[in-house]
């Protein structure tokens, strides 16, 4: 009943109009061609149900992770919130550069660790508004990740208390794009009074955070980026 309902509803016509014209009335069940549209079009609508729901469970499962593996910044006896990041993407055809100034986080000299955090959005520069739109909307995709964090160990040890410029090796944990990675780095402490200031320089490979490089623009976005850091970090 309900299908001879649906068949009327699509296709009712008038009785004198002419029939060479028209599809006549008729059941969907009847029709082969109307099943397949049917059944295509409830195919088309279960596939994007399922994508949905995979793309909210996607985004719930980041920020639980985020939440879980935050940055303990809190209790940290030096901190900062206004670090800066930048980075250069050098390929080919093209050179793109930007930066922020939002990075937060903390270092505990007694213990050796450190966290940070960088809302992925804060980026400024590029070539243009529509390359910065493209670096959140389809490569960092910050709406779904919108935080990459790095937090580790300081592995060659400093004095907690000495003043003075210190080398150091560390390691940690950099989440990006919602991938986690392991990677040893190097840069510099240096300590003075209650403060402390903090400068590095690493690269990062864009494939070990599955961020895609489209064939047509491979020669515009290098496969490795180029990062600097710096922060001036004060005592709590």
């Amino acid at each position: 009943m309900a299908n001879e309902i649906l068949g009327l509803h699509f296709f009712s016509i008038k009785q004198d109009l002419n029939p060479a014209l028209f599809i006549k009335p008729q059941k969907i069940s009847e029709n082969p061609i109307l099943l397949l549209n049917l059944g295509a079009k409830l195919f088309f609508a279960q596939k994007m149900l399922i994508s949905a729901i995979f793309i909210a469970l996607h985004s719930l499962f980041f920020l639980l992770n985020t939440f879980e593996n935050a940055p303990s910044i809190i209790d940290a006896p030096y901190k900062t919130a206004n670090g800066k990041v930048s980075f250069i993407s050098q390929a080919q055809l093209e050179t793109i550069k930007a930066q922020s100034s939002s990075l937060k986080g903390g270092i505990d000299l007694e213990k050796q660790t450190f966290a940070f955090s960088l809302p992925v959005n804060t980026f400024q520069g590029f070539n243009s508004d529509l390359q910065k739109i493209h670096f959140n909307e389809n490569y960092l995709e910050s709406s779904i990740f919108p935080t990459a964090t790095f937090q580790g160990k300081i592995i060659n040890g400093i004095p907690p208390q000495k003043e003075g410029v210190y080398p150091v090796k560390i390691v940690g944990k950099f989440n990006i794009h919602g991938v986690v990675q392991e990677k040893m780095i190097e840069g510099m402490i240096t300590k003075k009074g209650n403060s402390i200031k903090i400068a590095a320089n690493f690269t990062l490979n864009v494939s070990d955070f599955n961020i895609p490089i489209p064939k047509i623009v491979e020669f515009k976005i290098s496969k490795t980026v180029e990062v600097k850091v710096e922060a001036d970090l004060s005592a709590s």
